[in-house]
């Protein structure tokens, strides 16, 4: 009888089948799972997405003003702020794909409240139905680019491109941020996702700021706002590597 040769370097599950990136040792195949996982960022970023079109739309339905629309911005990460803690209790005591499933449910439920919200007509209802879809996906991330805001200054068409490209970076910059802060946290790591999550609330501040300045110059200037926040976390990214470095150590 012949024995098949096994080559160093290509592990191998039982029948000689190869173990890909997804397969675990014990021969279970996860490609499913992580496609489901990874496209909830997917919806995270067309639900931010259409923040930026509701506001505009809410200024010329409404009559309001770019700071008064700047609470839209504020409805939504405020649902960060006082969820996150929640989220993260919902995570321990009912499990991740507990915690997953309770908030895609929030996210319908406040996606189905724009059809009554519509009926009412006030701001307030809308702003309410923003901030259940935002507690939603802030149970998803709490388990699971210098609004280019340089360029989205200048204007015209090309800063069009740069505000699409920033939102770009902007999907791959959150995840990279949220693993990185979670590293190593052990028992510890749900309440700091739920705590990384809740920092977020800076955008409550800074978008109603962001739309005084606009109001008061124009839009262009008021990107500085963005730019400024792009600054801050460039300066993280670089500095990344000395910080982890004097977390070894310590």
């Amino acid at each position: 009888m012949i024995i098949p040769e096994i080559k160093s370097g290509q592990p191998t599950l039982t029948g000689g089948i190869k173990k890909g990136i997804f397969v675990t040792a014990d021969g279970n195949n996860l490609f499913v799972t992580f496609a489901l996982v990874t496209s909830l960022f997917l919806l995270w970023g067309f639900c931010n997405g259409m923040i930026d079109i509701l506001n505009k739309h809410f200024q010329d339905s409404l009559h309001i003003n770019k700071e008064q629309s700047g609470l839209v911005q504020f409805a939504n990460y405020l649902g960060y702020f006082l969820m996150a803690i929640p989220a993260g209790l919902i995570a321990r005591k009912f499990g991740y794909k507990g915690g997953i499933l309770f908030g895609l449910a929030l996210i319908a439920a406040g996606a189905f409240w724009f059809i009554p919200a519509t009926n009412i007509g006030q701001y307030w209802a809308f702003l309410l139905g923003l901030f259940v879809i935002a507690a939603g996906m802030t149970c998803l991330e709490t388990i699971i680019n210098v609004a280019m805001a340089a360029v989205c200054m200048g204007g015209g068409t090309l800063g069009l491109y740069a505000m699409f490209g920033s939102f770009f970076f902007m999907s791959v910059m959150y995840p990279t941020i949220f693993a990185l802060g979670i590293q190593g946290l052990g028992d510890y790591t749900k309440l700091g996702a739920s705590l990384i999550v809740m920092s977020i609330v800076v955008g409550a501040i800074a978008a109603p700021f962001m739309g005084h300045i606009a109001d008061t110059h124009s839009m262009r200037i008021g990107f500085v706002v963005p730019l400024v926040c792009f600054v801050l976390i460039a300066i993280y990214g670089l500095a990344w590597e000395k910080l982890e470095a004097k977390d070894n150590v310590d």
